[in-house]
């Protein structure tokens, strides 16, 4: 999860420059959910796991990175996403929202 990662770090640091992003998703909850039956698990149980997770670890889920995105792009122009569409743990829709936010918020 490290691409996403860097992607908000990026927003919040103007000194870094350039982002190469391997996979990064758009959305957390959208990852639990559609990774959730490869792992045995029903995706109805999602949002009441990560609400009880976050509480007991004092964890407070924030915006999702695609909300981020326009901050991103104000000082670090230069990114680079890669993303397979065969990879079954962050679909490829993510980079595709991901763009998509950043054509219509950043680019128009």
């Amino acid at each position: 999860m490290g691409a996403t990662t860097s992607l908000l770090a990026a927003a919040l640091e103007p000194n870094i420059r350039a982002v190469w992003a391997d996979s990064p998703y758009a959305d957390t909850y959208d990852v639990i959910t559609e990774d959730a039956p490869s792992k045995g698990f029903s995706p109805i149980f999602c949002s009441g796991g990560m609400f009880w997770d976050g509480r007991s670890r004092e964890i407070v889920f924030g915006k999702p990175p695609r909300s981020t995105v326009a901050l991103y792009w104000q000082h670090t122009p230069s990114h680079l996403s890669i993303h397979a569409d065969a990879d079954t743990t962050v679909r490829f829709h993510h980079s595709v929202e991901l763009f998509n936010t950043i054509k219509q918020q950043v680019l128009t």
